[in-house]
């Protein structure tokens, strides 16, 4: 498929237009704390995560899982995404540090 990242198991498009002095790549818990480390330290950084499940697909898995109807703030990316910042206090730290946070990317 033109246009897509061979490496991204997503199959998601890159960006190569976007510049940052620092990128994080990762979200996990080392990432996050590289992230907010140089943005307290200074640094303009952007931490970006790709989650290789999309919501939609997610969303299907709901009732299988959990035996129920799924919330429609599952079918709703940008409140989901919320809700995963929300849930984990280190992005939300990297957030208020000044760390662009992209997520889903």
């Amino acid at each position: 498929m033109p246009g897509t990242d061979r490496r991204s198991i997503a199959g998601k498009a890159p960006t190569p237009e976007r510049h940052a002095p620092l990128v994080v790549v990762g979200a996990g818990v080392a990432g996050v704390a590289a992230a907010i480390e140089a943005a307290r330290a200074g640094v303009e950084v952007l931490l970006v995560d790709e989650h290789p499940v999309d919501n939609d697909m997610m969303a299907m898995d709901v009732p299988l899982c959990f035996g129920q109807r799924m919330d429609p703030s599952v079918r709703n990316r940008a409140l989901m995404l919320e809700r995963v910042v929300e849930t984990n206090p280190g992005l939300a730290s990297a957030y208020e540090a000044g760390v662009d946070v992209q997520l889903g990317t």
